[in-house]
């Protein structure tokens, strides 16, 4: 065998990065890191949960890392379980739609103290309808049907539907700071700003 082996062309090791200079490498994500991406592509989310379930739902929002405005049901108003510090600071912001005030939900009350208070939201608004002097129970379902609306200490009444008997107003809640704030009436078309 007959070889030649130039030693001096091993000491001169010439690459293409002395002459030119690459971009440097993107660092490449794996799914380790996924948890430092925040989803800022959603404008809202509606997030209706069972009774009970806060406690489940409510621990796993922090891992998606939502940037957008959250709204929920009622039962999102366990204020026990929000104001924990596994779920509040995660939810800042989030929207109720309830069928009550703030007042009365963060109240912590049981559900009779919240019938009594809706019955005497309701009470003042039939009270309302007799007090323009309707004393036949025709006339008294007429006035009730073409009711304008009633907002009451607790509760809204807005009547809709193909037999006016269904009330369509719902309270938007706010949650933050561990508190809750009536933001307003939405009534089935459009919204009004309340002051609380």
């Amino acid at each position: 065998m007959n070889l030649e082996i130039d030693s001096l062309d091993a000491l001169f090791d010439v690459d293409v990065t002395d002459f030119f200079e690459l971009p440097p490498e993107d660092e490449i994500m794996n799914r380790k890191d996924s948890a430092k991406v925040f989803l800022e592509t959603i404008q809202a989310m509606y997030i209706p949960i069972r009774p009970d379930e806060l406690t489940y739902i409510g621990t796993q929002l922090p891992v998606y890392n939502l940037k957008t405005l959250l709204f929920g049901n009622e039962n999102w108003l366990d204020m026990d379980l929000l104001n924990q510090e596994v779920i509040g600071p995660h939810v800042q912001g989030m929207r109720v739609i309830s069928d009550v005030s703030s007042a009365l939900s963060a109240s912590n009350q049981d559900s009779f103290t919240n019938f009594h208070a809706l019955a005497l939201d309701h009470a003042d608004f039939i009270q309302s309808i007799i007090d323009r002097g309707v004393l036949k129970r025709r006339q008294f379902l007429e006035q009730l049907r073409n009711q304008p609306g009633f907002h009451g200490k607790s509760t809204s009444i807005f009547f809709t539907g193909k037999n006016k008997n269904e009330n369509g107003s719902a309270q938007v809640l706010e949650y933050a700071k561990k508190r809750l704030r009536t933001l307003g009436v939405f009534d089935g078309e459009s919204f009004s700003h309340t002051t609380e």
